[in-house]
């Protein structure tokens, strides 16, 4: 059975100061990125308290002083044991890809608006495994189920210079 594992799970810092988007009812892109790092401690066979201590240490990376985002940047992450866990979440402006050219008028990148989702792992140097890429089917199902439709899917390099998401994550996933 798929499921979603809330923030409330892994974290106290509830979007109390998060900006809401509506992806309800209207055309979304998708953003894939990837950690970069090696993932949670034992990868695929990682238990959820040591994916909750990955996340917990994502999350204080992309909080602290100089990136000084106001909680983990990407909407979901996806484990390598295919468990999929709520980051900012459901219709929360995201901080996942940056390319400030595109800002609307109050200054928020426009791709922040739309879908972030993060896979663990480095995917220029690791495959991603069978489960996470079934979980990242999943979730687009559950979203469509919400009243989302995801018009594009594009790897994070598409719209900024970065090597992310990795080029065995891009072909894995056809991007």
């Amino acid at each position: 059975m798929f499921y979603i594992r809330a923030r409330r799970t892994w974290t106290r810092n509830q979007h109390a100061a998060l900006d809401h988007t509506d992806w309800t009812h209207r055309r979304i892109d998708e953003f894939v990125h990837h950690t970069a790092d090696a993932g949670p401690k034992n990868g695929a066979k990682a238990t959820v308290q040591q994916e909750i201590d990955y996340l917990r240490s994502i999350e204080a990376f992309h909080m602290a002083p100089g990136r000084g985002y106001r909680a983990i940047a990407y909407s979901y992450i996806i484990m390598p044991s295919g468990r999929v866990w709520e980051g900012r979440g459901f219709q929360i402006v995201g901080a996942h890809t940056l390319d400030p050219k595109d800002a609307d008028k109050d200054g928020v990148l426009v791709e922040n608006r739309d879908l972030g989702v993060c896979f663990a792992g480095n995917f220029q140097t690791q495959q991603p495994t069978k489960r996470a890429i079934l979980a990242h089917t999943a979730l687009r199902a559950r979203l469509k189920l919400k009243g989302v439709t995801i018009d594009h899917t594009y790897p994070h390099r598409a719209a900024y210079a970065t090597s992310c998401p990795g080029e065995n994550l891009v072909k894995a996933l056809k991007l």
